[in-house]
């Protein structure tokens, strides 16, 4: 996972440092379901055999983040941070207009990856910046000692290079 991260945060400052910009949009603008939710699978190619791996989530909760459900998983087949293949429950999420925090626990890790085993927590930020999704939508990944039952506010996100994450905030 500390891999993950560095691999992560050193392609986010990269597109910091060149000045890659995304647009800011949201596919529901406060309409539609009553409930928040994101949900999508985005995937993140950075040299093939080094990073290059999908995350999924399908997370939804009540408009003030009561009740969360859902699940995720996370698949690598890179060298760069280890094959893997986690998968997990929604213990949280956190909806700000177009962005999410989706906290879960791991109840299933394969792989050679010891940075993520089952019991520990992930934090995953995701954001819907509009269709169609690739290059457009935002991703970020962390590991936690324990699963968070309270999500932060979503911090920022690296583009992914392929899927599509759509997020729902609703009125509470």
């Amino acid at each position: 996972m500390r891999r993950i991260l560095f691999g992560m945060g050193l392609i986010s400052a990269l597109l910091v440092v060149l000045g890659v910009g995304v647009a800011y949009a949201t596919h529901s603008s406060g309409q539609g379901p009553n409930h928040d939710f994101a949900s999508g699978t985005g995937q993140f190619r950075v040299q093939e055999n080094f990073l290059d791996f999908d995350i999924h989530v399908n997370a939804k909760s009540g408009p003030m983040g009561e009740d969360p459900q859902g699940h995720f998983y996370f698949r690598s087949a890179a060298s760069g941070v280890g094959a893997a293949d986690i998968r997990g429950v929604v213990t949280c999420l956190r909806v700000v207009g177009n962005r999410a925090a989706i906290g879960g626990e791991i109840t299933q890790a394969r792989g050679d990856n010891p940075f993520l085993e089952v019991g520990d927590g992930v934090l995953i930020y995701v954001a819907d910046n509009g269709e169609p999704g690739t290059a457009n939508d935002g991703l970020e990944l962390f590991s936690q000692a324990a699963p968070p039952t309270v999500c932060p506010p979503p911090g920022a996100t690296a583009p992914i290079t392929g899927g599509n994450y759509v997020v729902h905030d609703a009125t509470p």
